[in-house]
């Protein structure tokens, strides 16, 4: 969020400073550009790791639930009344 702020601030400002708005400042127009530049480079950054997050979480879901489905749990005993017991809750 804070790449596409800067990005679009930045380039208002170059625009400004290409209009002449803002004078004819060479070092405002050269920071501008940086500014963009290094705007777009970690707007990219981020969407690549978040990409690459991603990939990895799918990938650690899809262990954890083969994983899960490999397990074999016994059947829970029958109580006297037909119910199956339940862990956490008192028998009655």
């Amino acid at each position: 969020m804070a790449s596409k702020i800067v990005i679009s601030g930045c380039a208002a400002l170059l625009l400004g400073a290409v209009l002449g708005l803002l004078g004819s400042n060479a070092v405002v127009v050269l920071g501008t550009i940086a500014a963009v530049l290094g705007g777009i480079v970690s707007l990219g950054s981020n969407v690549s790791t978040l990409r690459q997050t991603m990939a990895a979480t799918a990938a650690a879901e899809t262990l954890r639930s083969d994983l899960i489905g490999s397990i074999d749990l016994p059947a829970p005993p029958e109580l006297p009344c037909g119910r199956t017991s339940a862990a956490g809750h008192a028998e009655k």
